[in-house]
């Protein structure tokens, strides 16, 4: 186990954090893992050193997830290669893994956009009868 640094250290990181900097960016910079960066910050918030909020934590294609969802349930057969294709006729380019990444994110909303009405007109049954 490493000996503890010392308060000193941890206090240019807290101000680097202040400044703006990110958790990824201290750990890199200051060669701390980032998970102790993380609880450093946690117990300074917790101690009542203001500090900026932690940034959002969305992805860049989520600004994509509306044409998503409106190709979701037009698009059949229903595959991340034929929703990629029609995006990028629509001029966005999302790869295979984003875009399979971004629909896993949101799968309820997916799987909502994807609800297709019955096939069978009213009054006909759809079941199978066995002999």
């Amino acid at each position: 186990m490493r000996k503890p640094r010392s308060l000193e250290f941890r206090q240019k990181v807290l101000n680097a954090a202040a400044a703006g900097r990110s958790q990824s960016e201290l750990a890199r910079h200051f060669r701390v893992s980032q998970p102790t960066i993380s609880r450093w910050l946690a117990q300074a918030r917790a101690s009542g050193i203001r500090l900026p909020p932690t940034k959002d934590k969305s992805l860049p294609a989520d600004q994509h997830l509306p044409a998503v969802l409106d190709l979701a349930g037009q698009v059949s057969p229903f595959s991340i290669r034929a929703m990629q294709a029609a995006l990028a006729a629509q001029g966005i380019g999302l790869t295979y893994g984003v875009l399979r990444r971004l629909m896993l994110r949101h799968k309820p909303a997916v799987d909502a956009a994807r609800k297709m009405p019955r096939s069978a007109p009213a009054g006909e049954t759809t079941c199978i009868r066995r002999a």
